[in-house]
């Protein structure tokens, strides 16, 4: 499992080469976030020039994710470092 904090989310999705090649090498491994980072992404969508367009990539992008509300200690266990 790897938690994703909002400059990675960020750079996934504006599909910068170094963190499509980071993505690329986890071989489908289980990405993740925050509540907070869901937060932050879909405010950044509500104040920019795109709204519908930004709106509709970040949700298509975190239903992809798990998306933690809190974490027990057996979820830190299992998440890595990038």
């Amino acid at each position: 499992m790897y938690l994703l904090d909002t400059t990675h989310c960020i750079d996934i999705l504006n599909a910068t080469p170094y963190m499509a090649n980071k993505i690329d090498k986890l071989n489908n491994s289980m990405l993740s976030t925050c509540i907070i980072v869901q937060a932050k992404l879909l405010y950044g969508a509500l104040i920019s020039e795109r709204i519908a367009e930004n709106l509709d990539d970040v949700a298509e992008f975190l239903q992809n994710l798990v998306i933690y509300t809190s974490f027990s200690v057996s979820d830190i266990r299992h998440i890595k470092a990038s």
